[in-house]
């Protein structure tokens, strides 16, 4: 098992190499919230996949350290309507709308304050095959 995890950003001219295991020691994460930062990335988007419009990663990772519970049960199969409603809460708490614990109603919320269209979260449609992509 390797002692020092590192992970390369930046762009092809400038790359940076990040000590992984120096990020987890500074920021504190434990061993439960750890396990839990793959379907936390995978959720609040990549190059590759879906985003929060309108949301940066920087914003999620607050929720995530106030509210990592509510990923949990997420990539566990089978995937139940009380994974899927958790990951709604956290969502929601991403838009700033915590009163309400449904996508779908937070999409309503934040479209009476005029927020964008586009910037609106993903339906509880969407989100719901959103979680269930491999």
């Amino acid at each position: 098992m390797c002692k020092q995890l590192w992970m390369k950003a930046g762009t092809h001219e400038k790359p940076k190499f990040i000590p992984v295991n120096e990020v987890i020691h500074r920021i504190g994460l434990d061993i439960s919230a750890l396990k839990l930062l793959l379907p936390f990335h995978a959720q609040t988007g990549s190059d590759t996949t879906s985003f929060l419009p309108g949301h940066s990663k920087k914003t999620a990772l607050k929720v995530f350290f106030e509210h990592k519970e509510l990923l949990g049960e997420l990539g566990k199969e089978p995937l139940t309507e009380d994974t899927i409603g958790n990951v709604e809460q956290f969502v929601c708490r991403i838009y700033n709308v915590p009163e309400v614990t449904s996508v779908d109603k937070a999409r309503v919320t934040l479209f009476k304050k005029a927020l964008r269209p586009e910037l609106l979260p993903q339906t509880r449609d969407a989100l719901t095959y959103h979680i269930k992509r491999p």
